[in-house]
């Protein structure tokens, strides 16, 4: 019986550009993904597993044996070109759920892709001196913030939640919980459109190695990067901060580990006014040559407003940059991948 006869979820990517942009070439796809109704072999109703995913480039998120169909299909009379690809699999654990996700590219005027601005935040999130939050929220036009608390997930999240509502609220701003505090859940195909249709994601807590475990290669962090090179603004604050670099600084003892990746070469010490400055010094001394290590305190921000020149300091504390066990300055941390 093939993964057909076993029904279950069908996922489809499609990929299309009008006239128009393919005479300009615009850089950013349009992807399109629909989970649909079927039904699923009741010997696999106990398998919590989550069938394909799409990430920005093709087949990044496919599991082994998920590809069952490829075909073509040309719905839209607008789209002169529409390829779908047709995943199926029989392990899916929720076939009743039907989504539509679909995240275009933004662009500048003139059709240039753009990129929202980074920004790293110590800690101390949803409070006074965070002045950077307006300045962001208006930057890229947002009226919502799509707010991951993983990193709090063993530390009452909701607290953290009803401190951000509070807090965006006196900035004109509401927030949408996006509940991902494990791996299932960043394989939900609602936390994931959630995600990559958002303007603005503040990514937070106090764990960036619980962070890590539930986002890397994961289709939630890869709508996440699509969003913010999409022109959404990302924020990391505290463990999100530390996890978005690569080397990361385990804060538990202040050695240096695999981070995320989106800023490599560069390390944070969130919080590190909490920090005692012989922990302070043994991170400092156990940095590789040529990484950035930054001591960033609470409610302080470096900002990189990308393509604008760099990144700056904003916030009420004073950041601190350190460079082959040498004091450096901002101008030393390199753009993020992209």
């Amino acid at each position: 019986m093939g993964h057909r006869d076993l029904g279950c979820r069908a996922h489809s990517l499609s990929r299309s550009r009008s006239s128009n942009e393919r005479s300009r070439r615009s850089p950013g796809p349009r992807w399109s993904i629909a989970c649909c109704r079927t039904s699923r072999s009741p010997r696999h109703t106990s398998r919590p597993e989550f069938c394909a995913m799409v990430s920005n480039s093709f087949g990044a998120w496919f599991p082994r044996g998920a590809r069952s169909h490829c075909r073509s299909t040309n719905n839209n009379p607008h789209q002169r070109r529409h390829r779908s690809f047709h995943y199926a699999d029989s392990r899916c654990p929720t076939p009743t759920l039907c989504v539509a996700w679909s995240a275009s590219s933004r662009h500048r005027p003139g059709g240039t892709a753009m990129t929202g601005p980074l920004a790293l935040v110590g800690g101390g999130e949803f409070s006074e001196g965070c002045t950077f939050d307006a300045e962001l929220l208006a930057a890229v036009g947002a009226t919502e913030v799509t707010l991951l608390a993983t990193g709090w997930a063993y530390e009452n999240p909701q607290k953290s939640v009803a401190a951000a509502r509070e807090w965006f609220a006196t900035l004109g701003a509401t927030v949408r919980e996006v509940p991902v505090y494990s791996r299932t859940d960043a394989l939900d195909a609602e936390n994931i459109a959630a995600v990559a249709n958002a303007k603005f994601l503040y990514l937070t807590g106090v764990s960036p190695m619980h962070i890590r475990s539930v986002m890397k290669d994961t289709p939630t962090y890869d709508a996440l990067l699509s969003a913010w090179r999409g022109g959404a603004a990302l924020v990391g604050s505290g463990a999100g901060a530390d996890v978005l670099c690569d080397p990361m600084v385990d804060t538990r003892g202040g050695a240096f580990t695999v981070g995320l990746g989106l800023l490599p070469g560069v390390a944070v010490i969130a919080r590190s006014d909490e920090w005692s400055p012989d922990k302070v010094r043994r991170t400092i001394d156990l940095a590789s040559a040529g990484v950035v290590l930054l001591e960033l305190p609470n409610c302080t921000a470096v900002i990189d407003d990308i393509g604008t020149g760099g990144w700056r300091v904003a916030g009420k504390g004073n950041v601190i940059v350190h460079r082959d066990g040498k004091l450096s300055d901002i101008s030393a941390l390199p753009e993020a991948v992209l």
